[in-house]
């Protein structure tokens, strides 16, 4: 487990590379790991400003009684990762977000990346239309996958 989460932490820094120029984000490694099991979890960890990565070790549905502790939307002021504790693409865990909409707002320079995760019910749009219904408007939402060609990498996304 200690091997898993110095992994997560590794990752994480890698994934949440200093911020825009003029915007003073807070180091990745000065961020907390924590593991998430339930939606209430995960919301918790994006609401807490000490948390960098929130590691998903299971499949989460999430629901909005979920963020109803939190203060909503919530301001992400923070490069945040969501990560999938596993890597082999076909045991990556579901994020069922239950299409819950607009919890959360992205401050400038700041990412919300979502890699080694399913998403599923993230949008009540069909998924072929550009967009992202998780977040407020203001910000656009780019997915791209990490990695070489022939399936090895990873997906993400990032809120640019």
């Amino acid at each position: 487990m200690l091997a898993l989460l110095g992994l997560a932490v590794a990752l994480a820094a890698a994934l949440n590379g200093p911020g825009a120029a003029g915007v003073h984000a807070r180091e990745p490694m000065a961020l907390a790991v924590v593991e998430c099991r339930t939606g209430a979890e995960l919301a918790a960890a994006i609401a807490d400003a000490d948390v960098g990565t929130a590691l998903i070790p299971n499949d989460i549905s999430m629901t909005a009684e979920d963020w109803a502790p939190h203060a909503s939307p919530v301001r992400l002021e923070r490069n945040l990762t969501v990560l999938g504790a596993r890597e082999e693409v076909g045991s990556w865990p579901a994020l069922d977000l239950g299409y819950v909409k607009a919890k959360v707002v992205l401050c400038a320079g700041c990412a919300l990346n979502f890699s080694r995760v399913v998403l599923v019910r993230s949008r009540g749009a069909p998924p072929v239309q550009p967009g992202d219904d998780r977040r407020c408007a203001g910000r656009v939402l780019r997915m791209h996958r990490r990695g070489g060609g022939g399936g090895g990498g990873d997906c993400a996304a990032a809120i640019v």
